[in-house]
């Protein structure tokens, strides 16, 4: 398991690495711009930026929080804060492997049986991808002319991407919600996994075994449409508060829409968080930066993409992650006193 570990975040680095260089390539000789473009951002436009991508943390507490209040659990508010910015911290330093561990084992010591943690803090992930594909293919279909006469050379890739996005939810929801789908998949990981040099390592009993806590814990959620007209208009209008934040930088940065409509931006964003869920890179490092940067450059160039791309992590990712940090020893300092109870 450890070897396991090992060679993963290897090559998550490798990754990472990559995507630094291709980032370094696409704006050699832009730099100069890009500073003094950054040099000059509107401050109070910016902070609204970063409200708006810890407000997205808020709305995913909200969804624990309602979660737990269904099952009989008294988690207040704030506390289900703390947990969603668990998924800031543990998605940077563990490049999102460590999040539900983490969150469950704390939920867990605030009294909630860990197989209900599991799926209350699980089944919102199905239906925030569900919010993600619904949101993209809305616009794609308000703004298709506009997505074909700005990136016709990518065009195959952005549908490409639309369709393994769906092919994902897809399984996801069978996974959690379909036991012939289990019986299929394990006979599957016995014929891969099960003989030689591979056979040692009991993978497909591991991913057996994973794929039944995951079913176990989230099918009630997952089949009831109650819970779907419920939860994914909540991670639409979630998704909405990171999806208008470019616009708002945009001007920030002294720039304006020109002939680009307020749909159109939103549209982009949208195929961005789309084709980054996409790429089989756990916490989208790297990715979002270079789908971000190619996708706006196409239509503000790459001073303005670059910039915006820089306030863009800033406002969702690494802001988020400092506010984390003081958030996990708020966490800590509340388990301490659960302790000595």
């Amino acid at each position: 398991m450890k070897r396991k570990k090992i060679i993963k975040f290897a090559l998550q680095s490798l990754f990472v690495v990559g995507m630094i260089v291709f980032l370094y390539f696409m704006f050699r000789g832009s730099y100069k711009e890009i500073f003094n473009t950054l040099k000059n951002v509107d401050g109070p436009l910016f902070f609204l930026a970063v409200l708006l991508g810890n407000a997205y943390y808020f709305v995913d507490a909200y969804v624990y929080w309602s979660s737990l209040r269904r099952e009989k659990y008294r988690v207040n508010f704030l506390r289900c804060v703390g947990i969603s910015y668990m998924s800031a911290f543990f998605n940077v330093t563990t490049f999102g492997v460590g999040i539900k561990p983490a969150q469950v084992a704390y939920l867990h010591r605030k009294g909630v049986d860990a197989g209900k943690a599991f799926g209350i803090l699980s089944a919102p992930y199905v239906f925030s991808k569900a919010a993600i594909i619904i949101f993209a293919l809305v616009m794609l279909f308000i703004n298709n002319n506009f997505v074909l006469d700005n990136f016709s050379n990518t065009f195959g890739y952005i549908y490409a991407g639309v369709g393994v996005s769906l092919f994902l939810i897809t399984v996801i929801i069978l996974v959690c919600s379909a036991s012939w789908f289990h019986r299929f998949v394990g006979k599957i990981a016995d014929f891969i996994f099960s003989k030689g040099k591979l056979s040692k390592y009991n993978y497909n009993e591991t991913l057996k075994a994973y794929m039944g806590r995951l079913h176990d814990a989230s099918v009630v959620i997952i089949r009831k449409p109650s819970m779907w007209a419920k939860y994914v208009p909540i991670n639409l209008f979630r998704m909405s508060l990171w999806y208008v934040i470019p616009v708002i930088l945009i001007y920030a940065l002294g720039g304006n829409l020109g002939d680009v409509s307020f749909s159109e931006a939103l549209t982009m964003t949208a195929l961005m968080q789309l084709l980054v869920g996409a790429i089989p890179i756990s916490a989208g490092v790297g990715s979002h930066e270079v789908v971000f940067s190619l996708l706006f450059a196409v239509v503000f160039g790459k001073v303005m993409a670059g910039s915006c791309m820089v306030l863009y992590r800033l406002a969702t990712y690494y802001i988020p992650f400092l506010i984390s940090i003081l958030d996990l020893f708020i966490l800590e300092f509340d388990l301490r006193n659960v302790s000595s109870e």
